[in-house]
């Protein structure tokens, strides 16, 4: 389907979707280029527990949720809007 054709609410769907790829890929990319040193530098024992923990922490915050972060600050929504409002959690889990 052509991007001409698209609804405006596709549009933005398609933004959206390139941010999350893009803010996915770039700390993969990362990680796979400096996953080693990244690792051994929170295996060694020489520094604080705490600064060996924020590079790994970073990388999997990067992957597992910073691109939906970046939209939905983009966006400007609150997490009370992406809730579906008329049904209990487990029921919107048991209608996927």
């Amino acid at each position: 389907m052509r991007k001409k054709e698209l609804s405006i609410e596709q549009k933005k769907a398609d933004k959206d979707l390139n941010i999350i790829i893009y803010a996915t890929l770039i700390p993969l990319i990362i990680y796979l280029i400096f996953g080693n040193d990244i690792m051994n530098f929170a295996k060694t024992s020489e520094m604080n527990i705490w600064l060996r923990f924020i590079p790994v922490m970073l990388i999997q915050f990067s992957l597992a949720g910073l691109g939906s972060l970046i939209v939905i600050c983009y966006r400007k929504e609150e997490l009370k809007e992406l809730e579906g409002k008329e049904q209990s959690e487990i029921e919107h889990i048991l209608s996927i």
